[in-house]
């Protein structure tokens, strides 16, 4: 009796185990982590490093695989690093539509190249909901990444079915 409860109890755990099971939106590739405007964890020297918005010459990748560079840009940060085995991209760039969400989409490799792909929620309903050209951060944190790539491409999609791609040597 208390065999035939043993397996009646394992059953009903593993059926309800599967409706628990979260697929992920992108490919987990080194237990990536992605931090929207990360710019709101900056230091205020590393903001006012970047410069006007509106004088922002192009956009910018920094890697950071250090703690002294780390704390030179982030005061804080939503996740540890471990700059044993973590790496940190950021992607910088000039938003004209910052009220929307980035959300990591894809990533994969190609080769020696890292792409890393996120989603701009940008032109919902049509109406004029721009902002101000606004410095935003997109970070995605690497956990046991060599990073032995020769180009890191990142791509942002729109709901349009458009995108906007840079690549970084």
């Amino acid at each position: 009796m208390k065999k035939i409860i043993a397996s009646l109890v394992l059953a009903i755990m593993a059926l309800f185990s599967f409706g628990c099971a979260k697929e992920m939106p992108y490919n987990v590739l080194y237990d990536a982590k992605f931090v929207d405007k990360s710019e709101k964890f900056m230091t205020e020297e590393f903001i006012n490093e970047l410069g006007d918005p509106c004088d922002f010459p192009e956009d910018r990748m920094l890697i950071i695989d250090n703690q002294d560079e780390f704390k030179r840009v982030y005061k804080s940060f939503p996740y540890e690093m471990d700059f044993e085995q973590d790496i940190l991209f950021v992607f910088m760039f000039v938003d004209t539509n910052y009220g929307f969400e980035c959300k990591l989409q894809d990533m994969y490799e190609k080769g020696n190249e890292l792409i890393i792909e996120f989603f701009h929620d940008s032109d919902k309903g049509g109406s004029a909901s721009g902002s101000a050209p606004t410095h935003r951060c997109s970070a995605v944190k690497l956990t046991n990444c060599k990073n032995t790539y020769t180009q890191i491409t990142y791509r942002e999609n729109y709901p349009s079915g458009g995108y906007y791609e840079k690549k970084f040597m």
